[in-house]
């Protein structure tokens, strides 16, 4: 196809996808597992974040984000050694 071809709307070339690159390794099922995996992860990652980041360990315990913060980075409660739930 040259560009006159190409302005006139000329027949559409469309790319090889997926399976029908010849040297592709995944086939569309394995590629289909592997987006519901992630997704998979993602909705884990985002539910951990929400019961266990700064903000959701200050709602648990009544303090403010800062006071979480402060804690984890030991600016207060440095003298606390080791971690006695481990």
């Amino acid at each position: 196809m040259n560009r006159y071809d190409y302005l006139c709307g000329g027949a559409r070339i469309v790319a090889r996808r997926g399976e029908q690159i010849t040297h592709a390794k995944l086939t569309d099922e394995k590629a289909h597992l592997i987006l519901h995996l992630y997704r998979k992860k993602q909705a884990a990652v985002a539910a951990l974040n929400e019961k266990y980041s700064a903000k959701g360990l200050a709602a648990r315990f009544g303090v403010s984000v800062r006071a979480i913060e402060k804690l984890v980075s030991r600016e207060s409660w440095g003298h606390l050694k080791g971690n006695p739930h481990e």
